[in-house]
């Protein structure tokens, strides 16, 4: 089995070569295959709405205010004729969010904490809050078996997971309780700066983390403890699976 690593481009952020990316995805003929799911982060989504006025000065602050928070727009590719609706939602509060908070109110954690915490995982509020999210979203239309789209860092697989198994538990589709999803790493939408808490763990221990947080989903959600739950990751030259 060969090692995996990740490309330039998957390590790379840039919001014009991002949506030229999920645009090119290729479309099936079912209206809600042009509906794209993707967890990123906080500065690619302020990039985003900058560079389509997607947010009024008023609703700039209240959204900020919110641990996680989605933009949600149609992008039309004028090459391809293609319009994708396009769901980019903020990963959920972060143990480096932690140490900022701390720093801010309390002055006793510097802001080096932060940036010294290797690919930051999803806090315990980050993970409560995140699943309380998903029991309130009404208008997801992912199927078992479909792909969210997420950047190297670990947090946003996490929050995937936090948002989109719960919903897929209550579907009606799924056959001897089996859940099956995809989580593919998409290129350009990588979290800005290269400290250690914005630098991906090897893929080979990122698999180990993320193998252990969903035995730890099936603890704390009683919907997902009859579940059998098949991830892939997919890493776009190599595919890994993640049974339980």
């Amino acid at each position: 089995m060969s090692n995996i690593t990740y490309t330039s481009e998957q390590k790379d952020s840039n919001v014009g070569k991002a949506l030229e990316y999920f645009s090119n995805i290729p479309t099936k003929s079912n209206e809600k295959n042009n509906k794209l799911y993707v967890v990123g982060h906080s500065l690619f989504m302020k990039s985003l709405w900058k560079k389509y006025n997607l947010v009024d000065d008023e609703h700039k602050k209240e959204i900020m205010k919110e641990n996680v928070w989605d933009l949600i727009f149609d992008y039309h590719n004028n090459t391809t004729n293609i319009t994708k609706n396009i769901t980019f939602t903020r990963h959920a509060f972060s143990v480096a969010n932690m140490y900022k908070e701390r720093s801010s109110f309390k002055g006793n954690k510097p802001f080096i904490d932060q940036q010294l915490e290797n690919d930051t995982k999803l806090s315990l509020y980050g993970i409560l809050s995140a699943l309380k999210i998903s029991s309130m979203k009404k208008d997801i239309t992912i199927q078992n078996g479909d792909t969210v789209y997420v950047s190297c860092l670990i947090r946003t697989w996490m929050t995937a997971l936090c948002l989109y198994l719960p919903h897929l538990a209550k579907k009606n589709n799924i056959i001897n309780n089996t859940i099956n999803l995809t989580l593919k790493i998409a290129n350009y939408i990588k979290e800005e700066g290269f400290t250690p808490d914005n630098t991906p763990d090897s893929p080979q221990t990122q698999l180990k983390n993320i193998k252990v947080f969903i035995e730890f989903l099936q603890k704390i959600k009683p919907s997902l403890q009859n579940c059998t739950i098949n991830i892939k990751i997919n890493f776009g030259d190599n595919i890994r699976n993640i049974n339980n």
